[in-house]
């Protein structure tokens, strides 16, 4: 493991009693570091938006900020994040005839973050849009999910990708499920969407997953009935992706990222594909958590 402060390896100048780094949907991907002589790290006069990375042969966090350093007992806890927080102000704010890749890229640069998209199209043109006392990574979150798809944080980009793009991936991982790595299984089948209407003043549509599960319902502003069903069917995609995960712990596994594809092997209902929700990587004992959830 190497640990690198201001883009210099500093590993061997410290003592890492813990060192974790997670990345998710729905959240900013971060590091937890422990380090012992808190009295050296000190003399450093290390200062909140430094930058901190953690690397181990194939995997690395990224480029992290450090967002707060908290002293125990004789030691140092710092915390970094993938986005500066005091660049994540809520503010309201409205958009006239501008694409999806414009307001991304506003948002992205007000967040000294740079972007990427993946299966999403930014050419979509909002005639008018608003943004609702949000942070930036609020509004692409909620925009992203009406264009089917979720919001990642990692490695100084702002992230969008679609769940279809994510389901047709190949699988970066297979695992065998045992009663030894399976940490919780979480299904609520009923709690799973089988039909979403959205309506507006201009649009009315209606989008379907399966036969069985609840009917949603939501109001949808859409100029028009093509935007109101793609927006119903992402709203669909984001509500499923969530009734049914799986927890497990691995030995290190460098590949695992948010939206990345899994395979499953058990023997039983778990089996099938699967995406990464949620991962922390830890890199001190080797291990790695996952959190998946059913590819549909």
């Amino acid at each position: 493991m190497r640990l690198y402060y201001q883009e210099k390896d500093i590993t061997d100048r410290v003592e890492v009693l813990e060192a974790k780094c997670h990345n998710g949907i729905h959240e900013i991907c971060g590091c937890d570091i422990l380090l012992n002589g808190a009295d050296k790290w000190y003399a450093w006069q290390p200062k909140i938006g430094d930058t901190i990375r953690l690397t181990d042969g194939k995997l690395d966090s990224g480029k992290m900020y450090l967002d707060s350093v908290m002293p125990q007992d004789g030691r140092f806890r710092l915390i970094g994040l993938a986005a500066k927080m005091n660049r994540q102000a809520k503010a309201w704010q409205s958009f006239e005839k501008m694409t999806l890749s414009q307001i991304a890229s506003q948002m992205a640069a007000e967040s000294g973050l740079g972007l990427e998209m993946w299966g999403i199209s930014g050419g979509y043109r909002y005639e008018w849009l608003v943004r609702k006392n949000e942070t930036p990574i609020e509004l692409m979150q909620r925009l992203a999910m009406l264009e089917g798809g979720t919001l990642k944080l990692v490695d100084g980009k702002m992230t969008l990708i679609s769940w279809d793009y994510a389901r047709s991936l190949s699988p970066a991982m297979t695992y065998e499920l045992r009663a030894d790595n399976v940490l919780s299984h979480w299904k609520i089948g009923a709690d799973r969407a089988s039909a979403m209407t959205g309506w507006g003043l201009y649009g009315t549509a209606a989008a379907q997953s399966g036969e069985n599960g609840r009917r949603l319902r939501a109001y949808l502003p859409a100029p028009d009935t093509a935007t109101a069903k793609r927006w119903a069917r992402g709203i669909l995609l984001e509500k499923n992706s969530h009734v049914e995960t799986v927890t497990l712990r691995v030995d290190f596994e460098h590949a695992a990222t948010a939206m990345g594809r899994v395979n499953v092997i058990s023997g039983t209902d778990m089996d099938g594909a699967w995406l990464v929700r949620r991962v922390e990587h830890d890199y001190k004992r080797g291990i790695s958590e996952e959190e998946l959830m059913r590819c549909v």
